[in-house]
């Protein structure tokens, strides 16, 4: 949810807290996604996808 929020809030002002929220599901569904906001992020190390997109 908070994946969706930072979308469509469109503020860079928010804060948000993604853990281990990122799957194949949002690429092939969202290619487009672009989030906003401020983000701490925590992912196993293991995870091939974490949080690698740019900002």
């Amino acid at each position: 949810m908070a994946q969706y929020l930072s979308i469509l809030a469109n503020n860079q002002n928010l804060n948000f807290v993604f853990i281990a929220s990122f799957t194949n599901i949002d690429i092939q569904n969202i290619p487009e996604i672009n989030y906003c906001g401020n983000f701490l992020t925590i992912y196993e190390k293991s995870n091939p996808f974490g949080f690698q997109k740019k900002l």
